[in-house]
């Protein structure tokens, strides 16, 4: 079997436990189980926004030492720039978002050679030649779904729930139109006319991107810099929020939990108190919470992305293997792979999300027809197990899997510590700004009318400077 490095982007950034989301877990897991030797890197750990918090050089030697035959890595994350140059071996890289969400793209042209990338759905896959026109079609490869998540007996004491985000942590675009005339470019002390127009511009450049979210985004920004990846990233982020939000307060009055990121949540309690309301604070992000809540939920919800025109969140495939009831949006790719397992419900609506969760509720023996028809679909072709020969098959002279269970070898996991090649004083830094901007809310600072926008940056900076 195979010595495999697994680099991703933790989603769970606000516990002081160290999660990694339930999908790589649940894949973690699997490779383990078939005999591989995997070393785990939380790439959060050693570095955020660009700044890394380590000495390379020794994370260099740890991970030279485990000497690997494959990377694989998630919207292409790294622990640190150069980081694949420490390497020959292939890389395995799995779009997890839109192709707008992939990091360390010099290094993917400067090594294409090396790289394999798998999908989840075909949306990224027809989307490869407008964002990366160096990738070759024959290193392209479809995935699917699939989850490590088992069905367990619990009481189903939620009526509803929904685990995931609502986007709404993204203030890019709220901020661009309220430093307007203080922006370079754009005209000084600008007349309502004058914002007017553009306001139009920004959202007839929004419509666009609303109907073709794999393509770039038309609308310009001078020196926009946006929190998470790029400006197709924040518009992503701005139109998943109101899809979200719209459809969890329909059926906030149905029994309704949601686990979610509770410093963004929180700003929910502005526009929708009784959405609040369903917000629980136990932390929901690690394979056994999922196991635990899924498998308590009636019904959970699967709710609309902006770039989701076909495929669908791992976390469809994790509801679909517990006792949960799916209730989703309308999906091409999920009525594709569940046809002839079960006809699942699906909304196009709010209101119609909510008409067809009363009658969910109302008649648990559908649901469990529904659970047990789902449950059937992902044993018969949504395990990792079933996924795995196709990695294998699509990277030369790489062994995944034995050829005879009698062959396997026994797995192991390693987890790739920062903490004794981290720079403290430069990560204490870092750490000290962000605190800042959580607890102001904004990471801008007015002084006499005037905003500061760089203000934040600078203080960064003088700390890098300095250490």
């Amino acid at each position: 079997m195979a010595r495999i490095i697994v680099c991703s982007l933790s989603n769970v950034t606000w516990t002081k436990e160290r999660y990694i989301d339930s999908f790589v877990e649940g894949f973690i897991k699997s490779l383990e189980r078939a005999g591989n030797q995997i070393l785990n890197i939380r790439v959060n750990d050693f570095s955020r926004a660009g700044v890394s918090f380590v000495h390379e050089d020794q994370v260099a030697d740890d991970v030279k030492l485990f000497n690997p035959e494959l990377i694989i890595t998630f919207n292409n994350v790294f622990p640190f720039e150069g980081f694949v140059d420490l390497f020959d071996c292939p890389i395995a890289c799995f779009a997890s978002d839109s192709l707008a969400f992939f990091s360390n793209k010099e290094a993917m042209k400067k090594n294409a050679d090396r790289y394999y990338f798998f999908n989840f759905s075909n949306d990224t896959i027809s989307a490869f030649p407008k964002w990366f026109p160096f990738v070759r079609p024959d290193r392209i490869f479809f995935f699917g779904q699939a989850t490590d998540l088992r069905a367990v007996p619990l009481e189903q004491d939620i009526d509803i729930s929904f685990v995931g985000s609502i986007a709404n942590w993204n203030r890019d675009f709220v901020d661009h139109f309220r430093l307007l005339p203080h922006t370079p470019g754009y005209q000084m002390n600008p007349t309502a006319a004058y914002e007017n127009e553009t306001k139009a511009k920004f959202f007839e450049a929004l419509d666009k991107f609303k109907a073709h979210p794999f393509d770039k985004f038309s609308y310009s920004i001078p020196d926009f810099k946006p929190t998470v990846g790029s400006i197709e990233t924040a518009a992503i982020l701005l139109l998943t929020c109101q899809q979200r939000f719209n459809t969890l307060s329909a059926v906030s009055d149905l029994g309704l939990k949601v686990f979610s990121y509770p410093q963004a949540f929180i700003d929910v309690l502005t526009y929708n108190p009784d959405l609040f309301r369903c917000f629980d604070f136990e932390t929901s992000v690690s394979m056994a919470h999922a196991t635990r809540n899924f498998n308590r939920s009636k019904i959970s919800m699967n709710l609309p992305h902006a770039h989701a025109a076909e495929g669908f969140s791992w976390r469809v495939c994790d509801i679909l293997a517990s006792n949960a009831t799916l209730l989703s949006c309308r999906q091409p790719d999920l009525a594709k792979i569940t046809k002839g397992f079960v006809d699942l419900p699906m909304y196009e609506t709010p209101a119609e999300a909510r008409e067809l969760a009363k009658k969910l509720l109302a008649d648990p023996v559908w649901r469990k027809e529904l659970a047990e028809g789902s449950q059937q679909m992902i044993e018969a072709g949504c395990r990792f197990e079933h996924k795995l020969p196709l990695m294998q098959a699509a990277i030369p002279k790489l062994s995944l899997v034995a050829a005879k269970p009698e062959d396997r070898e026994a797995g192991s996991v390693q987890y790739l510590d920062e903490r004794k090649s981290l720079r403290k004083i430069r990560h204490w830094a870092y750490e000290s700004v962000r605190q800042v901007r959580i607890r102001k809310g904004t990471a801008r600072f007015a002084k006499k009318g005037r905003v500061f926008p760089f203000l934040k940056k600078a203080m960064l900076q003088i700390f890098l400077w300095l250490t």
